[in-house]
């Protein structure tokens, strides 16, 4: 999550320079919240196959450790570019159309 702090904070002072605090704060939690969700799918499971030290040698897991961390990647930097956008727009989305952005995300 640091580092979704960080690429957010960095973002909304660069892009909005002259925002009040709360949008600011808003946009900042929604590009945490994203990149809280991608860095857990990411690191949590798909770097064990390329830095375990029982599969060191093995190129077959590390190929397959590298392509998942490829596909994932891109999932994370979607979501991560999603709920940042969605900060930035400056809507505030109602339950029900928050749950079908996430559901169509989700889809796509």
């Amino acid at each position: 999550m640091s580092a979704g702090v960080l690429v957010s904070l960095t973002r909304v002072f660069l892009l909005c320079p002259n925002w009040r605090s709360l949008p600011a704060a808003r946009t900042m939690t929604w590009g945490t919240v994203a990149m809280g969700i991608g860095g857990t799918m990411t690191y949590g499971q798909t770097i064990g196959l390329t830095q375990n030290p029982d599969m060191i040698g093995n190129w077959a897991a590390l190929r397959w450790g590298m392509l998942g961390l490829a596909i994932k990647g891109r999932v994370w930097i979607g979501f991560a570019g999603f709920f940042l956008g969605m900060g930035l727009g400056g809507i505030r989305y109602r339950p029900i159309k928050l749950l079908l952005l996430m559901t169509g995300l989700v889809g796509v």
